[in-house]
């Protein structure tokens, strides 16, 4: 799975090695809005970074993970992943972010979306969930959206910017 395609002009795409400029880019000109609940933000900060991060998504898919970029227009507008895939218990969770100028057109809940069916229907998984910080509506939305169901706050669950964020966390079967 290379490509998804969410509507006529936006689409999922798993990275290759061109896309490091692009994604420093998006993330450089996004700081202030990503560092909010992004603990991951201040340490990217040249374009070996992005290199990094995408050379460790090229070999997790070798391993059955996926992390797609959120495309809009044909431009990178935001990341979303399956975080670990705990084949065992056919489990996993998803992470994603957009950058502010692409929020609004529901390209997070239609790249959710895509992944669940995906999950579900080719990775035999059983449960999704999602974990977003407390404070962060917005992400919220989305598996609010999708129909997920609450399921209790994690305290203290990850440090951003020196300060402890409880997590919300939402599942689907």
């Amino acid at each position: 799975m290379k490509e998804i395609e969410l509507t006529n002009d936006s689409y999922l795409r798993q990275f290759t090695a061109a896309d490091s400029n692009e994604l420093f880019n998006l993330i450089d000109s996004n700081r202030d809005h990503l560092k909010k609940y992004l603990a991951w933000v201040d340490r990217v900060n040249h374009v070996a970074d992005s290199e990094w991060f995408i050379n460790k998504c090229i070999d997790e898919a070798k391993e059955g993970f996926a992390t797609f970029g959120i495309y809009k227009n044909e431009k990178l507008a935001g990341v979303i992943s399956y975080h670990e895939i705990n084949k065992a218990n056919k489990r996993t969770s998803l992470g994603y972010w957009i950058g502010s100028e692409f929020s609004g057109f529901g390209l997070v809940t239609l790249a959710t979306k895509a992944l669940l069916k995906y999950g579900y229907e080719n990775l035999d998984l059983n449960r999704i969930s999602i974990h977003c910080a407390v404070c962060n509506t917005a992400s919220q939305n989305i598996p609010k959206r999708l129909g997920f169901i609450e399921e209790g706050i994690e305290r203290e669950a990850e440090i951003v910017n020196g300060k402890f964020y409880d997590h919300i966390i939402y599942s689907m079967l």
